[in-house]
């Protein structure tokens, strides 16, 4: 039969490999939960190049709307023309805007599910992590007894 330090030796064995594949699984779950996150971040990624394609031409844009003012203070005799091709890149940046705060709030509402979701990933993890943590000091104070049982 083993003796005491064997069987703590095998005792702490197979704890070290129960606490192996509890981590993989912690992995893999961490990992599965997230990849939704992941996914979605990605498409976000996209949509702010995007957004930041459309920032760069209502900047182009603006420099052209500038340099036509100028244009217009200018060529007086040019006024009438000058100011409505104001007016219709006036409703351009209106429209672009528009589109802009439509982009910008489904963003907000996605970073808001995100954070949501990530939210209830870690305090499910965190359960499961204290659960296990209970599991082993209640191994460990049994093994103490038993250790204290087996000095007497």
């Amino acid at each position: 039969m083993p003796g005491d330090k064997e069987l703590m030796d095998m005792l702490r064995t197979v704890i070290q490999e129960e606490m192996q594949s509890i981590k993989q699984e912690v992995r893999t779950i961490v990992k599965e939960e997230l990849k939704p996150v992941n996914d979605r971040l990605g498409v976000m990624d996209e949509q702010l190049g995007t957004l930041e394609a459309g920032q760069t031409e209502l900047k182009k844009g603006q420099h052209a709307l500038e340099m036509e003012q100028q244009g217009i203070n200018i060529k007086l005799a040019n006024l009438v023309d000058g100011q409505h091709a104001l007016e219709m890149g006036q409703r351009a940046l209106e429209t672009v805007q528009q589109r802009m705060d439509k982009k910008l709030t489904t963003i907000e509402a996605t970073v808001n599910d995100i954070r949501v979701a990530n939210r209830k990933s870690h305090v499910e993890i965190f359960k499961r992590l204290d659960a296990i943590h209970d599991d082993l000091n209640k191994i460990d104070r049994r093994v103490d007894r038993q250790e204290e049982k087996t000095v007497r």
